[in-house]
């Protein structure tokens, strides 16, 4: 015969059941639906390459030169480069006694101490580079034209961007770009359904956007590369004596993962990373997510704010909790830039603004496109080989003003579900409870 639960004991187990409920009722509720490639775009600011400088007791004038070139691109407004320069000294006995031990271990290895002395360190603690560095190496070691390609296609709105390292095997490096590309173009076409996040069924909820990727080359003997290729390839221990194309995907603010190398640059490989930065982000912090990030110069507030007002108040996105989603009755309206007083004002017409982006497809761009001036390696000797572009369909147009309009209209409607169902579940579970508990 089996023996009957004690009264006790079901009431516990009643309990625990109750609270588990709850408890993942407000799990549920604070469920984070945003693309992994928009919430890193919004919150997983690129982390600092180290450039460690030793010298002897105070930078000579070559080494002050380094950091103030540094200190240029860092302070450079509104697209600063993720560097940090780092001075140690080592006088007066030529030893490193405080820092990483990583740092020290190579400083202790050399046989001569001579001074400046630098060391380019990743975020993820690899070493670059050891050796000299002058003034004039910054402007290459933070830009190319193959990083402007990449930001700039992030910026039009490919969810990631495919890069390609090709090598002297060109019907290896030709395979492995057509695999790419047919990817690339069955997601664009629909016809590899990712998965996609869930959206809300409020009115206002902004529509699906086509999901696009791009891609770019870059030669694995491209001088002008040899930075961007030196991240790239410090992501695997074994990719630097690799002979095969290697492809890789960068998302976010320039954070690259390993992809696939050689015959494994298949559909069915490229196709789960398409899979993850378009799939529905844990927010987790960024170092728990796959990928390192790249030591790169560009506007990504710029890129950020796009996707805010294009997509509005979704999770990560400052626009969630900013005054004008929270309070727009409090906002005094902009003056219309068309009755406003300017001389030299530029006036866009509503068609302009909404009017959907055309299908672009650059081949062979010239180096000199694709970057600035100021982001050109300074050695005059350097020819940079063309930087191919593949642009894949167009990304979704930017919300005219009136959707975002329409997107702060009711601020409060998730927030009232969400404490709504909260406070049902806890009257629910407060009678159980009183129930379960009371006085025989």
């Amino acid at each position: 015969m089996t023996r009957p639960l004690s009264p006790q004991l079901l009431r516990t187990v009643v309990l625990l059941a109750s609270w588990c409920s709850v408890a993942g009722f407000a799990g549920s509720a604070g469920a984070c639906d945003t693309p992994v490639y928009r919430y890193a775009m919004y919150r997983w600011h690129p982390a600092p390459y180290e450039l460690y400088c030793f010298h002897d007791t105070q930078p000579d004038a070559e080494a002050q030169a380094v950091a103030a070139a540094v200190e240029q691109h860092v302070a450079a407004g509104a697209a600063p480069a993720n560097l940090a320069f780092l001075p140690v000294d080592v006088a007066p006995d030529g030893q490193f006694r405080d820092g990483p031990p990583d740092i020290k271990e190579a400083w202790d290895k050399r046989s001569t101490k001579q001074t400046p002395w630098y060391l380019i360190s990743s975020p993820a603690g690899v070493h670059l580079f050891e050796g000299s560095v002058s003034a004039h190496d910054i402007a290459t070691l933070i830009d190319s034209p193959g990083r402007q390609a990449v930001g700039q296609l992030l910026a039009e709105g490919r969810a990631g961007v495919y890069v390609l390292v090709t090598t002297d095997d060109q019907a290896k490096s030709e395979a492995a770009e057509q695999v790419i590309r047919g990817a690339i173009d069955d997601v664009a076409a629909g016809k590899v359904q990712l998965y996609s996040t869930v959206l809300g069924s409020d009115d206002d909820a902004a529509p699906a956007p086509d999901i696009n990727f791009g891609l770019v080359t870059v030669a694995r003997d491209d001088a002008g590369e040899k930075w961007f290729l030196d991240c790239l390839l410090a992501l695997e221990p074994d990719l630097r004596s690799a002979t095969e194309p290697i492809a890789f995907l960068v998302y976010g603010r320039g954070r690259a993962l390993f992809s696939s190398l050689g015959k494994g640059i298949h559909r069915d490989n490229l196709v789960p990373d398409m899979e993850f930065i378009t799939g529905a982000c844990s927010c987790m912090v960024k170092e728990q997510n796959p990928g390192v990030d790249l030591l790169m110069k560009f506007d990504w507030d710029a890129v950020a704010d796009s996707l805010m007002q294009q997509f509005g108040r979704e999770e990560g996105s400052p626009y969630r909790f900013s005054g004008d989603a929270l309070f727009p009755e409090l906002i005094i309206p902009a003056e219309d830039p068309l009755t406003s007083s300017g001389d030299d004002a530029a006036v866009t017409t509503a068609a302009e603004l909404t009017a959907p982006a055309t299908m672009v497809e650059v081949a062979a761009t010239s180096a000199a496109e694709l970057s600035t001036a100021d982001a050109m390696p300074t050695a005059a000797s350097l020819e940079d080989p063309p930087v191919q572009q593949l642009a894949v369909n167009s990304p979704p147009p930017i919300a005219s003003e009136d959707h975002a309009a329409v997107s702060t209209a009711n601020p409060w409607r998730a927030v009232l579900w969400v404490g709504g169902g909260l406070a049902g579940a806890l009257v629910i579970l407060f009678g159980i409870t009183f129930l379960i508990l009371r006085p025989r």
